[in-house]
């Protein structure tokens, strides 16, 4: 229920490297990169609010923002596949074929949103 281990080193060692300790010029760059967090989650967006999940990954959020000049955008992908194949492993606290209709239903929805994130991207991108 957070960013993997692998993730987690890889931003704080990117932040790290940027920040400098000034409140005037917060970051070695010297301009701003418009910049996005798409988390992908096996929680339903249910779930993910019962457990705090975005009040968990603020911090990441904050610090990319701070590094990189602007606030990043945010893309949450609820209720994911986990496993290709799940009766390969005991999850039997999820039911494949709801996940499977979610997936089918909310496919062409997600695949949109995100494909306009890329655009936002690109356009703060030219403008800065």
């Amino acid at each position: 229920m957070n960013l993997t281990a692998g993730m987690q080193a890889f931003l704080e060692r990117l932040f790290f490297s940027l920040y400098i300790y000034s409140r005037e010029i917060p970051s070695v760059l010297g301009k701003k990169i418009p910049s996005a967090f798409l988390y992908t989650m096996n929680a339903t967006e249910e779930q993910a609010e019962q457990f705090h999940l975005r009040e968990s990954l603020a911090a990441y959020e904050a610090a990319g923002a701070t590094a990189l000049g602007m606030e990043p955008y945010r893309f949450y992908d609820y209720n994911t596949l986990q496993f290709h194949d799940y009766s390969q492993y005991e999850s039997s606290i999820f039911s494949e074929q709801d996940k499977r209709d979610y997936r089918a239903s909310h496919q062409l929805e997600t695949t949109q949103k995100a494909y306009e994130l890329g655009q936002k991207l690109i356009q703060d991108a030219q403008q800065v």
